[in-house]
């Protein structure tokens, strides 16, 4: 955890009106709580959705050792994977996905001898999105609003101001305008191939 992660920190113990930690080893139970419940809230919200910016494409190292049945081949997944979001059999443009896959542990198995992965990696705090930070910043205020200020009404009220109201799912408050700002970041998905398109125009 680097010292943008403790500023992080401090910013969300500022909001709860507490002191400040110098680091999460520095011997106090407040950075003891702090170092606790910091590194699964920050990989529960970059597991959450597929955030553009923590996105690496790589093309797998394949294993000698083939799989003990089912399948043909098995590739190495990345040691820096949070998620794997998508599987392609080449490196060639426009190539529809690997549809049929396992994880087990830190490997994949396909019947492709060769695989390109998208998927999500943890990365500095420091690098993150403005708004993104903000929504941490809130979340751990939730998080830490119980442990270190014994109160409910904080923790729901920093939780509302991440994730919106109960009925949102998750999906409102920060969490909405980071999440309508990284949909900017692309392009909208282009469609190869369709049947009733090719219908349309005599294909």
């Amino acid at each position: 955890m680097t010292a943008a992660a403790v500023v992080l920190c401090n910013q969300a113990l500022r909001l709860l009106g507490d002191a400040a930690i110098a680091s999460f080893d520095d011997g106090t139970d407040l950075a003891a709580t702090c170092s606790t419940l910091y590194p699964d809230t920050v990989r529960g919200l970059l597991q959450s959705y597929p955030w553009r910016w923590t996105l690496a494409k790589v093309r797998l190292a394949r294993l000698a050792d083939r799989p003990v049945n089912e399948w043909t081949y098995q590739h190495a997944l990345p040691p820096d994977r949070l998620v794997l979001r998508q599987l392609f059999p080449g490196d060639a443009e426009h190539l529809p996905p690997v549809a049929d896959y396992e994880i087990f542990g830190d490997n994949v198995l396909t019947d492709c001898p060769d695989v390109w992965a998208d998927y999500q990696r943890e990365t500095d705090p420091e690098t993150w999105p403005p708004a993104f930070r903000l929504l941490m910043r809130y979340a751990l205020a939730a998080e830490l609003a119980v442990p270190v200020t014994s109160s409910t009404s904080a923790a729901d009220y920093w939780r509302g101001q991440a994730y919106g109201t109960p009925g949102e799912a998750r999906s409102g408050g920060q969490m909405r305008v980071c999440r309508q700002l990284d949909s900017q970041q692309q392009p909208p998905q282009r469609i190869e191939d369709f049947p009733l398109i090719r219908a349309r125009f005599g294909g």
